[in-house]
Formats: C-alpha cells, sequence, structure tokens
C-alpha cells in the first residue's frame, strides 16, 4: 500500500508542479497542461470517434517500477513516461525541422528541477539520488517521448518480533 500511496501522492504533486506549466498540442495548436495519468494512458473508446480523434499529449504517465527491503531501508522505484505532440518546423533552409526534442526536453527538465528542489513529496516520501532520464533516438515523429527513473526512501516495516528472542 506504501508503493500505491507513494504514486498517488507523487501524481498529486505533479499536478501541482504542471499547473502553470503549458505545451502546444500541435494538431491544434492549443496550449494544455500536461496530464498526469497513473499506469498507462487511458484507453478510448472506439465507439466514440469524437474521442479518438484527440490526442493525448501533452503527458506523464507514473507507474511503480519495483521496490527493495533492506535490513536498513525500503525504497520505491517509480517510472515516468512523457509525451508530447510537435509536428517539425519549416525553417528558414526550406527544410522540416524535427524541433520536438526541445519541447519534451523542457517538459522533463521542467518535472526533474521541481522534483529535486523539493526533494520530498506529501512530507513523506523522500527522493533519493541518481535521478535517470533519457530521450531515446528513435522518436515515433510527430509524437516526441521520453522517460526518468525515480528512487523513492520509503517507510520501513520494522518485524514485530524485532528484539525478542525467540526459541524452539
Amino acid at each position: 500500500m506504501i508503493a500505491a500511496m507513494l504514486m498517488l501522492d507523487l501524481k498529486s504533486d505533479l499536478e501541482r508542479i504542471l499547473h502553470d506549466y503549458a505545451a502546444a498540442e500541435a494538431k491544434t495548436g492549443e496550449v494544455k497542461e500536461p496530464k498526469v495519468y497513473e499506469w498507462k494512458l487511458p484507453f478510448k473508446n472506439p465507439k466514440n470517434p469524437q474521442v479518438l480523434d484527440q490526442l493525448d499529449f501533452p503527458y506523464i504517465v507514473l507507474s511503480v517500477a519495483r521496490g527493495v527491503d533492506t535490513a536498513d531501508d525500503s525504497t520505491v522505484e517509480i517510472e515516468l513516461a512523457f509525451g508530447v505532440h510537435k509536428e517539425a518546423e519549416l525553417l528558414d533552409d526550406g527544410l522540416y525541422h524535427p524541433t520536438g526534442y526541445y519541447d519534451i526536453l523542457a517538459l522533463m527538465e521542467h518535472v526533474r528541477v521541481s522534483l529535486q528542489r523539493q526533494r520530498v513529496v506529501n512530507g513523506k516520501f523522500e527522493l533519493i539520488k541518481p535521478y535517470e532520464w533519457e530521450i531515446p533516438d528513435a522518436q515515433p515523429m510527430p509524437l516526441w517521448v521520453g522517460w526518468a527513473k525515480t528512487k523513492w526512501q520509503v517507510g520501513h516495516v520494522i518485524s514485530e518480533t524485532e528484539g525478542e528472542f525467540l526459541h524452539g
């Protein structure tokens, strides 16, 4: 349950962080705040053609990846998937340039810097370095994606028998 609480608290925190962040949705030109989702992007109803044409970009998807309990502490890794939509731009040289790399990088940097400034989510979960991120070279243009891996210190479970001498 701790990992689920962390993910929900992180989602809420990212929504706050992104409240004043705007990214252009290239298909409509509309400027939108990135939406934050848990686990996966929402599935679209194939019976509703209006929804099928809508893009989910920009977005961040959070998913719990793994947890580790050692004798001294407990950690949970949460992966963040980022996505923006940006058509190639026609520049002065007459060529189309894939400038979406800058849009995905800007969104990822905004989140990275914000999380590292505050370091603690909801007074309970502390971000542990390293904060890893990547923008893969292969991109599904005009969609631009990246990911980050975060690691969080969470509450350590204490055994009910700790300190007691057990004998048979």
